[in-house]
């Protein structure tokens, strides 16, 4: 790489990282999810490394006390950083990553299925010290995916003592997640498409985006990232 290539990164990072710590908020980073399954669900199940990480993500953001890195800035410093997109990054680089996106937590999961069961386990590095400071996990069954991110996400939040969701946010929160009932299926549907969208496949993501929003029209998510690619 040229060396005016490597500072004007350099340089657009700080910006970025300086920009984040001006809004004086708990900043939160997260990481594509590791895929812990084993054998033929191994292949099956790799695109839900990015689909669960957005989907946290999500669940994070209406938070007004929080500051969260939303996927696609990570992702573009990942590539930056020719880092692994299927959440296979070593201790030492996660709180790099979170040093550049000035975050005071990065969080990183991990998934497998058990039957018709999905555990969902989640630690939180300090950036400061480096330490894993709380572990966290769901168990549930596959039929409805947001359900688990919504306690995932709220177990992760009470854990690292942040700031909440007012009560009236959370039951919302919660109700929304029971309301849609993604399951395993469309969610790993949902997950192709950001894959798609990250490969720049605009058209076959918006047609899976659109696959998951004929049979779950309320799925907020699935509109926005669609929307980043169509503009509608």
């Amino acid at each position: 790489m040229k060396r005016s290539t490597m500072l004007s990164m350099i340089g657009s990072l700080a910006l970025f990282g300086g920009a984040l710590q001006a809004q004086g908020k708990p900043g939160l980073g997260l990481l594509p999810f590791t895929n812990s399954a084993t054998g033929k669900s191994h292949d099956e199940l790799a695109p839900l490394a990015k689909g669960l990480a957005d989907m946290a993500i999500e669940e994070l953001l209406p938070n007004p006390s929080l500051r969260i890195v939303e996927r696609d800035q990570m992702n573009k410093i990942m590539e930056e950083q020719k880092l692994s997109a299927d959440g296979t990054v070593d201790p030492s680089t996660v709180i790099k990553l979170g040093k550049i996106v000035a975050a005071k937590y990065m969080l990183t999961g991990a998934y497998i299925t058990m039957g018709n069961s999905l555990v969902l386990t989640m630690k939180a590095f300090s950036v400061e010290t480096s330490e894993i400071v709380w572990t966290g996990s769901v168990t549930g069954k596959t039929d409805n995916i947001l359900v688990l991110i919504n306690q995932l996400a709220s177990k992760a939040t009470k854990g690292l003592n942040l700031p909440p969701l007012s009560p009236v946010q959370e039951q919302a929160q919660q109700a929304k997640a029971e309301r849609i009932k993604l399951p395993l299926q469309e969610a790993l549907k949902f997950a192709r498409a950001l894959d798609a969208k990250d490969a720049g496949k605009k058209d076959e993501a918006v047609a899976l985006f659109n696959q998951v929003l004929d049979k779950f029209p309320e799925y907020e998510l699935a509109k926005k990232e669609k929307a980043s690619i169509s503009g509608k």
